[in-house]
């Protein structure tokens, strides 16, 4: 039982180091694969295929965020997955009926974003509150635009995965600076005589 337990410790352990990574990575690919479906001039079913591809990656970056609760992380990373793959999978629905699963995606995501920002760490109230407006606003746009193009389709779903992936990189880059800044203060400080033994004792 012991070394049951131990195993599983070393699992979680070696599960968490790699979660930056991970999440590294995925951010990354949200961001290109933004950024071709935004200024790349692709088919519907291109669109469709790449825009399913980039709302299962925000779903996979969603569900790897330790810092969401586990019930926001998980619908949110459920609903953005289901979406991506039915897009994806089902390339002859029309850029009508895309244009409705992303909107209704958008809208949901953007939702469950803005109840987690009100929730979350102080640093990054603004910025996931101003991402979850984004967000609803995007997701409006798609439902109510009058015979929505394939052009504006590509621009609203590339430009957020574009905005999604770079907040994924930032907030990243935030935690690891205030992990540091926390180690720091905490960090005992040696006097100037104790500093000087220990050197003296390597030497």
């Amino acid at each position: 039982m012991a070394e049951d337990r131990g195993i599983w410790a070393g699992l979680k352990r070696a599960l968490a180091a790699r979660a930056v990574p991970v999440q590294i990575a995925l951010g990354v690919a949200a961001v290109a694969i933004g950024c071709v479906i935004a200024l790349v001039d692709l088919s519907s079913v291109v669109t469709a295929r790449m825009a399913g591809a980039g709302l299962v990656v925000a779903g996979l970056v969603t569900l790897g965020d330790r810092d969401r609760s586990a019930i926001w992380r998980w619908l949110s990373a459920i609903l953005l997955i289901a979406v991506g793959l039915v897009a994806g999978l089902w390339t002859e629905l029309g850029v009508p009926v895309l244009g409705l699963l992303l909107g209704v995606a958008l809208i949901g995501y953007g939702l469950l974003a803005g109840v987690r920002a009100l929730r979350g760490v102080p640093g990054e109230r603004l910025s996931g509150a101003l991402f979850a407006v984004a967000t609803v606003v995007l997701g409006v746009l798609s439902l109510s635009w009058p015979l929505l193009s394939l052009a504006f389709l590509r621009l609203f779903v590339g430009v957020w995965l574009a905005f999604f992936g770079l907040q994924v990189l930032f907030s990243l880059l935030g935690r690891r600076g205030r992990a540091a800044a926390a180690g720091a203060v905490a960090a005992p400080k040696l006097p100037t005589h104790s500093r000087a033994r220990r050197f003296w004792h390597t030497t």
